[in-house]
């Protein structure tokens, strides 16, 4: 990374930035590690990150949100940054927070960085939402569940639900009748399990129509870990009037119904069997079973890419309509930590000048008139984690001064002191020293600092007025 400062009087500061780990893209400012122990790849990683607490100076902006990998090339194919989600619940948008999820993509110690930014800076482009998991149904396009799969067969007249909920219009409770059936009506709850979407697969907000066991189905493919497999679990909430004898729900892997029972699913509101799940009551009675998680190890499926599909189906009547809604899906979480934000080299210089002598009163009060000499002082300052090296100042004289007599180029560390440093030794750089011009002074590397204790040093040099 190359910056320049251009002050008055011709001054340039060229730095270069070294960090322990290459930066992956200098017009991002920060970046935080993320630290895993005992990774296996295909692991879900997750963290809720308070941007503003690691120091960000202001606005987050959201877009910005990336996961790269410390080789500070490779950005992760499937990552999200949800900012309604923070420890597992639903939180205030624009509170510079939330949570982030990825799929780890190498196994043992791992260390990757969140790279962020603030609006302050220009906004970034957001990463495509097909690149995220999606479990939560928050990164969807509109109704369409994003990075999921939909299908539905032997369907009727009227379409089922098998959406992202809530559309338009919609409020925290929907106005819902079985015409073909028991003909009540009932305020269905429309509120996500965290966060402000949900999917929805079945009979709502229309009537059944078919006869031959209508199905509507959601399903999402994903590669278990080779070990340390985990659970998989989502959130589901059962909704209507009919049982689970007639219409229910059934999770099918790779083409096979699993056995309900291993969903460990415990609600007295829910009957679950080996082969379904579904409401408990009989079909004259509207019950909202509310949210509950089902939980499946997936330890038999251990290195496996798997296609995890959750069925609804129904009976052959056309009453009593029935539907699930489903939320947060996740699988083989994996925990990990982050560490400070780090910046890029964030570098200053001031430059100041003071007469040591002239030819008339000496070192005595000396004047800035002809034959003066001038002592220049040129501050670095370093307020970036990063550190930064080849740092050069170079500075170029006018016409006023004798470019012949510059001498006593010195670098030393800390704060400036025109009047006060001797003058007794110089310290050039390569290729610089006394009466070359233009000055170059090469400070080497300026450590990493921060806003409030930035790490400073000084170059002098010393030049005669014409």
């Amino acid at each position: 990374m190359v910056k320049h400062i251009v002050l008055i009087c011709m001054l340039t500061l060229g730095i270069y930035g070294n960090a322990t780990d290459p930066w992956w893209d200098t017009t991002w400012h920060y970046r935080a590690e993320l630290n895993i122990n005992s990774a296996v790849v295909n692991q879900t990683g997750k963290i809720d990150i308070d941007f503003a607490a690691l120091g960000l100076p202001s606005a987050l902006d959201e877009n910005s949100i990336r996961i790269v990998k410390s080789d500070g090339t490779t950005v992760l194919t499937t990552q999200e940054f949800t900012d309604n989600l923070y420890a597992d619940a639903t939180d205030a948008l624009n509170n510079d927070r939330g949570e982030v999820k990825f799929i780890i993509e190498d196994a043992g110690t791992v260390k990757y960085y969140v790279y962020y930014d603030t609006t302050a800076n220009g906004t970034k482009t957001a990463l495509p939402n097909s690149r995220t998991i999606n479990g939560n149904f928050e990164h969807s396009t509109g109704s369409t569940p994003t990075s999921w799969t939909t299908g539905q067969a032997n369907i009727g007249t009227n379409q089922p639900n098998n959406e992202v909920h809530p559309t338009g219009g919609e409020g925290t409770t929907v106005s819902v009748t079985d015409t073909g059936g028991t003909g009540q009506t009932r305020n269905a709850n429309n509120v996500s399990h965290t966060g402000s979407a949900f999917h929805i697969h079945g009979y709502r907000d229309r009537q059944e129509s078919g006869g031959n066991a209508e199905q509507t189905w959601i399903e999402k493919t994903f590669t278990v870990p080779s070990s340390n497999a985990g659970n998989m679990t989502y959130w589901l909430r059962v909704q209507g009037w009919d049982s689970a004898q007639y219409d229910n729900i059934r999770v099918i892997i790779n083409g096979t119904t699993i056995d309900q029972n291993n969903l460990n699913i415990s609600n007295s509101a829910i009957t679950v069997n080996t082969t379904r799940y579904g409401e408990s009551s009989g079909y004259t009675t509207y019950a909202d079973s509310g949210w509950t998680q089902a939980s499946l190890s997936l330890s038999s499926y251990l290195g496996q890419t798997i296609t995890v599909r959750i069925m609804h189906q129904t009976a052959t009547d056309n009453g009593w309509k029935f539907w699930q809604l489903i939320d947060d899906m996740e699988w083989s979480l994996k925990s990990l930590t982050t560490g400070a934000q780090e910046t890029l080299p964030n570098m200053s210089v001031a430059k100041s000048s003071c007469v040591i002598a002239d030819p008339v009163n000496g070192t005595s009060n000396p004047k800035r008139i002809p034959g003066a000499t001038i002592r220049y002082a040129f501050q670095v300052s370093n307020t970036g984690f990063v550190d930064a090296s080849n740092v050069i100042v170079d500075d170029t004289l006018n016409a006023s001064f004798n470019t012949a007599s510059i001498a006593n180029l010195q670098i030393q560390s800390g704060v400036c002191n025109c009047a006060g440093v001797t003058s007794a030794s110089a310290n050039p750089a390569p290729g610089t020293g006394n009466g070359v011009h233009p000055i170059k002074l090469n400070f080497g590397t300026v450590a990493g600092g921060s806003v409030g204790s930035p790490t400073r040093e000084c170059g002098y040099f010393e030049v005669d007025i014409q």
